[in-house]
């Protein structure tokens, strides 16, 4: 451990500074709006706006939580209209209305606890498109419904599982060109999800076609360009490609054998958008990273940013906005200069207490001759430091290096971090994803074992000393890699122990992932017992320490209890901590703060303790 180096990174400045900005939109007059949950306003949603020269304000209420919780995971929950304002969901009075340039907000529909509105797609500043769900006690329904100013509802399209994704291009007649995703059970998005248009009027939507996607062959996240194309991302040969729509054609924008966006697990960004000189500015994934690129024809130009993620990305006035992270910020709102790369600041910089520790790509070979991917951070001042390896959640998702304040916390403490993009994890195309299906907590753990065995034969850390740690999806890998593997033990955050449990309780967005993951349901019964961790307690060799909220909708907090009681029934080593109020991802800065001291905690103890026979 450096015991020459002040440790300023605390739980506490960790909890403060891990704020999520998201949903990047034009400002209707200058600039640009964005969502900001901020964890010391016990999570609340705050909609910003702000521009080269123009401060970070408030827009609405500091009171406020904008959030559009739709499919679970959530969707766009405002829009705005241009010279007008924004079409707003606000979360603590449950108002959908309209909010205009003056700070004025009108009230149109008070939402009731079984629906949900959300991915809103204004006409004009007296309508807007947007999807409904109503929720039944054991049943969904979506359907795309006009809202107007009088609080008038009428719906225009339904029929289908899942909807997201509304967006509409007016035209001069007072019209509109609108698209939409749409999707069914047992599918997810970036498998199967189909991109449709069709023809908005004064309350019907007529001439309705699929333009692309279905299964196998997904398409998702559309758009309108200003003159009216449509662009929209589907997966080609493997790759996740952009493409548009000219009249009734498809060409491709990009071809190149890479990802250029990523899992539509919500609706809410696009990394594409049409650049005048240029066709136009998008972001594609290489070994764990994504980068900014140019691309006019079959070219790809790489503009050299420091940005590691790329998360959406707008066209401002003559500038290029986008919201994306570094490796000394989390996801914040920049504007970049496409000749030099140079990174200007919109949203406010965090203040943090000193340079950031950074992460490197480091590939490992496994015993069969496999490369694994992933990052390695090193606390410095300490010749062989305890090892903890990360599991990103998901498992549909990625680890990359950018700035994470939990991760320095780790680190400033004198752990080694490892982030593994084991198979399963996206970013890599579809077959590296895919080689999950039926997999899971199978060759997604054989990959963090043998991460962290090379990591720990490499001599850059202790060769005895490793634990794990993951949430949600990551959790169960890190619980799964209990089992016979280098660890002394795990930390799982709100993560699975029960497949069988996890099925019959899961949300909609969801209820069929496991079909792909596990097997369907009931043929594959023997399959998810054997692999679930908490009815298997024998199998998990070393501590562990479970920090769940009570109000999780997608993990519910049976799983943790259950997985508790059966290891203490074990004899063996358990702490479960549960917090109120808390779902599916801790939000409020106390919630963070406590969690992060209790890891600490746990580490310590971990380290001191030897290893059981």
């Amino acid at each position: 451990m450096d015991q020459h180096r002040l440790k300023t990174w605390t739980p506490e400045v960790a909890a403060q500074s891990k704020i999520v900005r998201s949903q990047l939109h034009r400002h209707p007059s200058a600039g640009v709006t964005w969502i900001e949950r901020r964890p010391d306003l016990e999570g609340r949603s705050l909609l910003m706006s702000g521009g080269l020269g123009i401060a970070p304000t408030i827009l609405g209420s500091s009171e406020w939580s904008v959030a559009a919780p739709i499919n679970e995971y959530g969707g766009r929950a405002y829009a705005p209209v241009a010279a007008h304002g924004w079409w707003v969901m606000e979360g603590v009075t449950s108002s959908l209305g309209f909010l205009d340039l003056t700070g004025d907000f009108t009230p149109v529909l008070a939402v009731g606890q079984t629906e949900r509105f959300g991915d809103f797609a204004p006409i004009s500043e007296s309508v807007v498109l947007c999807i409904r769900e109503v929720h039944a006690e054991h049943h969904v329904t979506r359907s795309i419904v006009e809202v107007r100013r009088d609080g008038t509802v009428t719906t225009v399209f339904e029929g289908r599982d899942f909807l997201s994704d509304t967006v509409a291009c007016v035209s001069d007649d007072g019209g509109a060109s609108v698209a939409f995703v749409a999707w069914d059970h047992p599918e997810l998005p970036w498998r199967a999800g189909e991109v449709w248009r069709g023809i908005w009027s004064d309350g019907s939507l007529s001439q309705v076609e699929k333009v692309a996607g279905g299964v196998r062959a997904a398409a998702f996240g559309p758009s309108f360009s200003v003159d009216g194309r449509l662009t929209f991302a589907r997966e080609v040969d493997g790759y996740v490609q952009i493409a548009e729509v000219d009249g009734d054609d498809a060409s491709a924008i990009t071809t190149s054998s890479a990802d250029h966006a990523e899992p539509p697990w919500t609706s809410q960004e696009r990394t594409y958008t049409p650049s005048g000189s240029r066709r136009g500015i998008g972001a594609v994934s290489r070994g764990g990273l994504q980068h900014l690129v140019a691309i006019d024809g079959d070219r790809e130009t790489d503009i050299p940013t420091e940005l590691m993620t790329v998360e959406g990305i707008v066209l401002a006035d003559t500038d290029v906005v986008v919201l994306g992270a570094t490796a000394s910020s989390r996801a914040a709102v920049w504007s970049v200069d496409l000749d030099t790369g140079a990174l200007r600041p919109i949203s406010s910089a965090a203040n943090l207490p000193g340079a950031a520790r950074a992460f490197t790509p480091f590939s490992v070979v496994a015993p069969d001759g496999r490369s694994i991917e992933g990052f390695l951070g090193l606390p410095g001042g300490s010749a062989q430091p305890p090892l903890i390896v990360h599991c990103h959640g998901g498992p549909t998702d990625s680890a990359d290096a950018s700035f994470d304040p939990v991760m320095q916390v780790l680190l400033d403490a004198g752990y080694a971090v490892a982030l593994v993009n084991y198979r399963g994890s996206t970013g890599c195309g579809s077959a590296y994803r895919d080689a999950l299906d039926g997999e899971w907590g199978v060759v997604d753990v054989a990959d963090v074992c043998d991460y962290a065995r090379a990591v720990m034969d490499s001599g850059l850390v202790h060769p005895e000393k490793a634990a794990i740690r993951g949430g949600s999806a990551g959790g169960f890998t890190a619980l799964r890699a209990l089992d016979g593997a280098p660890f002394l033990g795990a930390v799982s955050l709100y993560g699975v122990t029960d497949l069988v449990q996890l099925a019959a309780s899961c949300h909609d967005f969801e209820a069929h992932y496991l079909d792909h993951l596990v097997g369907p349901l009931p043929a594959a019964r023997a399959v998810y017992d054997d692999r679930s961790p908490a009815l298997h307690p024998e199998r998990i060799i070393g501590a562990v320490l479970l920090l769940q909220g009570v109000d999780d909708a997608v993990v519910p907090v049976e799983q943790a209890r259950k997985l508790a009681a059966a290891v203490t029934a074990q004899g063996g080593s358990v702490r479960l901590v549960e917090f109120e109020g808390e779902g599916h991802g801790f939000r409020r800065a106390r919630t963070i703060e406590q969690a992060l001291s209790e890891e600490l905690s746990f580490y310590a103890n971990l380290f001191r303790t030897p290893r059981p026979d």
